[in-house]
């Protein structure tokens, strides 16, 4: 039985988040939970099961936990302290993420300046930020996770998913005060 609430739980976290500062890069949430195109429901529930877990992957000084439950949710967050082990004001969680999607979540320090924590699928190559005043800004991305703190006088406008194959997606990012 606790088990049933804890999935229940993910759900609502994830339904929280893709509603409020997280966003998926190719599509609605209903897209994202498709089984990729050739690939039957019962091998995507296997493959999975077969990576699911907790990793955590270090940008800098910060890391991004990563947890991938087997029904194919994905949570993240960002422990900016080196031995913190909850997570901050950056996190999200969506149901599934594609190899051409990314979700990310935008935060502002006390300082008043923004950060920017996320997870890219397998063929994400980039992640680039357009700011105010007119300036591109790349956040650092490793192991299928990306954070950085956007320049001090700079706010974020649009996130741009570049994928492996040159293509590119933009999204508005809301503002927020």
């Amino acid at each position: 039985m606790v088990r049933h609430r804890s999935i229940a739980l993910v759900f609502a976290l994830a339904a929280l988040a893709v509603g409020s500062s997280c966003s998926l890069g190719s599509g609605s949430p209903q897209e994202a939970e498709e089984p990729a195109a050739g690939i039957s429901t019962r091998a995507s529930d296997a493959a999975l099961a077969a990576t699911s877990g907790t990793h955590d992957v270090r940008i800098g000084s910060v890391r991004i936990r990563i947890r991938t439950e087997p029904s194919g949710v994905v949570c993240y967050w960002a422990l900016r302290r080196p031995n913190a082990t909850t997570a901050g004001s950056l996190r999200a969680c969506v149901r599934r993420l594609g190899a051409d999607e990314i979700s990310y979540a935008i935060g502002t320090r006390r300082t008043g300046q923004q950060m920017l924590a996320g997870v890219a699928g397998d063929r994400v190559s980039r992640v680039l930020v357009r700011l105010t005043p007119r300036r591109v800004w790349a956040a650092p991305i490793k192991d299928g996770a990306f954070f950085g703190y956007i320049p001090s006088d700079y706010r974020a406008d649009e996130v741009v998913k570049v994928l492996d194959d040159g293509s590119r997606e933009v999204f508005s990012v809301s503002a927020r005060r």
